[in-house]
């Protein structure tokens, strides 16, 4: 049907044409045939355009659940992990019976399988009595089934056609496993990545301070959640703090290019749009730098005072010993004849004298 409009218009374009030859002498019907020639030209382009056109757009359903982290209960915002997302669109005026088939999301590029491959995105084509492809629908499943803008082309006979389906859901925040641990002075990167769309307008963030020795008790940081405040980053305690948006939202991610023991805390992002908001938790522990040496040099010092124990009590050990004994010298005196006399007589020697005697 498209091939044969679009003879018959240029038949008649040409019959125009050759009448503008005879009526060349009439200024007026010159201009009316230039207006009609325009007309039809417009007329064959829009009557013979390949296009195609979303039917609708989809909402990715979620919901939300009462889960813990640390010791703060909360109510956060998910999706189904096995959902099966539908996208119809209707071709027009296909140029030809075979189209390629090409999808994106986000602007990244995906791959579109058939109904019989085991994937998560395949596309099924329907086909009009004329055997041209009338419409398309595109299936996501489970993973690849989340919020944004799908972009569909279609490439017929050198001839290009595209459409947005866009697919809307509540915005989604990422759910810290544990706790942040840095030192003082380092740098840090906090991130909370927002899947949602249409995207929230921004991230707002909150902080609760707690006491460095109080960081670990479950107590403190409930507590804590009660207390959140807005982050001001004309405040002086935030002057480090860089607000910049790294994953798609303004203010989506905080730095710290040295972060400090003001800091140790409790911190929350939340978001919002126009189907819901959630909000996230992340407790950022900070110790200082040299926190980690003073067990070290405890030891140190331990085993230089226990060295220093055991040299005194050997040293005064030592001193308490007396002198080794010397040889006793014998004790001798004169006999009357001016011999010397032995004191200490031998026992032989005494019974040999009373023997004689």
């Amino acid at each position: 049907p498209y091939l044969v409009c679009q003879r018959a218009i240029y038949k008649l374009s040409f019959l125009l044409l050759a009448s503008f030859a005879v009526l060349s002498l009439c200024p007026f019907t010159i201009e009316m045939v230039l207006r009609i020639l325009l007309l039809l030209i417009v007329v064959s382009s829009i009557a013979g355009a390949f296009s195609v056109i979303p039917r609708s757009n989809v909402s990715l359903p979620t919901f939300t659940s009462s889960i813990q982290y640390e010791s703060i209960q909360f109510q956060k915002r998910a999706k189904n992990d096995s959902l099966h997302l539908v996208l119809k669109f209707t071709v027009a005026d296909a140029p030809s019976k075979d189209v390629e088939i090409s999808l994106a999301y986000n602007n990244q590029s995906i791959s579109v399988g058939n109904p019989d491959d085991r994937v998560d995105v395949y596309a099924e084509k329907h086909l009009n009595s004329s055997g041209f492809l009338s419409d398309i629908i595109l299936n996501l499943k489970n993973s690849a089934a989340n919020s944004g803008v799908y972009t569909l082309t279609l490439v017929s006979d050198s001839q290009t056609a595209s459409a947005e389906a866009e697919v809307d859901s509540a915005p989604i925040l990422p759910v810290y496993s544990k706790p942040k641990r840095v030192l003082q002075g380092d740098p840090l990167r906090i991130s909370c990545r927002v899947s949602g769309y249409p995207m929230p307008v921004n991230v707002s963030w909150f902080f609760a301070p707690i006491p460095v020795d109080l960081s670990d008790d479950k107590t403190t940081i409930s507590d804590a959640s009660g207390l959140l405040m807005a982050i001001d980053s004309s405040d002086e305690a935030w002057k480090d703090a860089l607000f910049s948006s790294e994953e798609g939202t303004p203010n989506d991610t905080l730095r710290f290019e040295s972060i400090g023991v003001a800091q140790n805390g409790l911190f929350a992002c939340n978001v919002s749009n126009s189907l819901g908001s959630d909000s996230t938790f992340l407790l950022v522990g900070v110790k200082d730098r040299w926190a980690a040496l003073w067990p070290f040099v405890g030891i140190v010092v331990e085993v230089t005072i226990l060295v220093a124990a055991i040299l005194l009590y050997e040293r005064h050990q030592i001193r308490k010993k007396p002198a080794a004994s010397e040889p006793v010298a014998t004790t001798e005196t004169t006999s009357p004849n001016g011999n010397a006399v032995d004191k200490n007589t031998r026992p032989d020697e005494v019974r040999l004298r009373n023997t004689r005697a």
